[in-house]
């Protein structure tokens, strides 16, 4: 008896075995297929390089503000003129070229990192000019005896050059591996190399209006244009501060090389009273090490 007990048992562990060997057969296997990741790895340093197309804005309402206020310094006449848009505010473009260098922390699909990014935009820059009259009365600050009316025949001149150099851009950037591909977001500190010149001349009289006895306008014209009456500025390089941010998206190719495409807002302060903002469009180039 106990002989066939132990032959059965010794039986049926063999069919078992038998029958999980044939789950691992791909005939039995019917559609099932095995799941692997489609995850990439984006950790690490990279660098690359790039072009794009710019599209700039040089706003010169108040370019010759600054200028205007000097020449007009502790002047009844500062404070009026201090709020004339003279000029207009000028879109430019151009092509440009740099490179980028950055490092990327990997967490599952999520990927942080921060760049480094140089634009040279090869001269981005436009101009204005324009002359505006305008005639003040009695302006605050000023003091005409009874029944007189100072008016102040005021004409501004101005012209206004700008030019964007290069942009540098120091970024943090937060993306998603969606396999071969990498969207990601930015922003961060934004540096420009810019050059702004501008001129200002003012031509001023001053009209004392009274009246005679029988009625009779009189007007006493004197010329108080300021010392100096013209007066200008620029021809120097200078760094402007602002931010970038914009979003983007890279694809691998081969190995760790990866093509990128992306769009950059970037807002610089103002120089010599113009400010500046881009909008540029880049694609490129990159290696991960």
């Amino acid at each position: 008896m106990l002989k066939w007990v132990l032959a059965t048992a010794l039986v049926c562990a063999a069919s078992g075995a038998q029958a999980a060997d044939y789950a691992d057969l791909p005939v039995l296997r019917g559609s099932l297929r095995e799941q692997t990741s489609t995850g990439r790895n984006w950790d690490g340093w990279y660098a690359g390089g790039q072009f794009g197309y710019s599209a700039g804005n040089l706003d010169f309402s108040h370019a010759s503000q600054s200028l205007t206020d000097f020449m007009l310094r502790n002047s009844v006449l500062q404070v009026p003129v201090q709020s004339w848009a003279l000029l207009e505010a000028k879109d430019a473009t151009s092509l440009g070229f740099g490179g980028f260098v950055g490092r990327n922390w990997q967490w599952e699909d999520a990927v942080i990192g921060i760049e480094l990014n140089y634009t040279n935009l090869r001269g981005l820059s436009n101009s204005s000019g324009s002359t505006m009259s305008l005639q003040l009365l009695n302006p605050t600050g000023s003091t005409p005896p009874t029944g007189h009316d100072y008016r102040y025949d005021t004409t501004l001149t101005g012209a206004a050059t700008g030019q964007i150099k290069d942009l540098l851009s120091l970024r943090a950037r937060g993306g998603w591996d969606a396999g071969g591909f990498m969207p990601y977001i930015f922003g961060g500190l934004a540096l420009g190399r810019v050059q702004v010149s501008r001129t200002a001349t003012m031509y001023v009289e001053k009209h004392d209006l009274s009246k005679d006895l029988a009625g009779n306008q009189i007007d006493i014209v004197s010329n108080v244009s300021p010392v100096p009456a013209t007066k200008t500025e620029g021809g120097a390089d200078a760094i402007a501060v602002g931010y970038s941010l914009g979003l983007g998206t890279e694809m691998l190719v081969a190995g760790n090389l990866f093509l990128r495409a992306e769009w950059e807002y970037v807002q610089l302060m103002k120089i010599r009273d113009v400010a500046f903002s881009v909008n540029t469009a880049r694609a490129g180039i990159g290696y991960r090490f």
